[in-house]
């Protein structure tokens, strides 16, 4: 067996961070956690302006290293490896690893968010390196709490199956080849009993982010170039586009907002365009829309002053859920899913329910219509 490699990073931990979400999580999570911790952070390419976010991550202080690196097909299974180079990754995974970064020491805790390729390859090589190494699992939005569970149990049998054979007897104590499945330390995420499945490890919470915490909002807004932009969000009504337009799903919002224009005024309404949308469908109607796609919305409510006076309408998006769940803002919101004409794909079956469910939790502030004239 291989011994834990003892390094002057025992106590140094890393993230893995594949969107913007998560990055805000991560940032979060070493800031209110761990502030007295080492730890790196790895950015994936995934993300539109990773390149600049890296600089600017780097610039806080806030981790020790950061470093942006492109893993889309590993993450999605498009890597091939063959013949002898194969066997020689499963002996040590460090050296197909070193394709994408080079580890100069080892970590005794890594953080991942999604259950893929890479995050297996990240693990499997950051253990061969530490024997000790404890995985952890940190929130990726509402996706977390129900969804995840299938991509979980996908990794049961990555490197070998859950019946013990002599071959994979040696390839799990010679190889030291490790599965992401059932070797969770402990998942982390902001509301713990909104979770649908048991991962099989602790769950623990994270503390919701702080809007008063001017020292890690200033932080986020350096991140994320805030006051290079010039979008002002300062309209009663905003609306939060979806991305399924841009997945080619049909989709009757622009109606829907031209419905909501009769009600309350078009002057009244911004429209907060989804950044993998291709087109700005909005602004063609003439309506006023956000020009910086690259900010977050999370970041952009932690910018507001005023964000509790703001009507907030989507038609089944969680973005009217973060001031709720993340931030413990009081919102004032309307879901319109009750009035489209047509079902996206994406919201039939367990995600609508699941998300609806969600919805009902806070009567108080989020309001499902079946009349555009309920929101006032």
């Amino acid at each position: 067996m291989r011994k834990a490699i003892k390094t002057e990073m025992d106590n140094h931990i890393l993230f893995l961070s594949n969107s913007v979400y998560q990055l805000i999580v991560a940032c979060w999570m070493k800031y209110a956690l761990f502030p007295d911790k080492k730890a790196d952070i790895f950015i994936s390419n995934h993300f539109n302006r990773a390149d600049n976010l890296e600089e600017n991550i780097q610039k806080t202080g806030l981790f020790e290293n950061v470093k942006l690196i492109d893993t889309k097909k590993e993450s999605r299974y498009q890597v091939q490896r063959k013949g002898l180079y194969r066997v020689q990754s499963n002996i040590n995974p460090e050296i197909p690893l070193g394709e994408y970064v080079k580890l100069d020491y080892g970590y005794s805790d890594l953080y991942i968010a999604n259950f893929d390729g890479f995050s297996q390859l990240l693990y499997s090589g950051l253990y061969h390196k530490n024997d000790k190494l404890r995985l952890h699992v940190y929130e990726d939005g509402i996706s977390t709490y129900m969804e995840f569970e299938r991509y979980y149990r996908k990794f049961e049998n990555y490197y070998y199956s859950s019946k013990e054979s002599f071959f994979n007897a040696i390839r799990r104590r010679v190889y030291g080849v490790r599965n992401i499945y059932g070797n969770i330390s402990g998942f982390h995420v902001f509301n713990p009993e909104l979770m649908k499945w048991d991962p099989g490890c602790p769950i623990e919470t994270i503390p919701k982010i702080d809007p008063g915490d001017r020292e890690f909002v200033k932080l986020l807004l350096s991140v994320f170039d805030v006051k290079q932009s010039d979008d002002r969000y300062d309209e009663k009504y905003i609306f939060l586009e979806e991305s399924f337009y841009a997945d080619g799903e049909a989709i009757s919002d622009t109606e829907l907002v031209e419905e909501l224009a009769d009600r309350v005024g078009k002057e009244n309404i911004m429209v907060k365009i989804h950044p993998r949308n291709p087109v700005n469908r909005f602004r063609q109607l003439g309506y006023k829309t956000n020009r910086d796609t690259g900010i977050p919305w999370e970041v952009i409510l932690l910018n507001m002053e005023n964000a509790e006076e703001h009507v907030l309408v989507t038609i089944a998006s969680s973005a009217i859920l973060n001031p709720i769940m993340i931030f413990g803002i009081k919102t004032h919101a309307y879901s319109l899913f009750p009035l489209l004409r047509e079902i996206p794909k994406r919201l039939n079956g367990k995600s609508w329910e699941f998300i609806k469910e969600l919805y009902s939790k806070y009567p108080e502030m989020i309001t499902i219509c079946d009349d555009i004239r309920m929101i006032d």
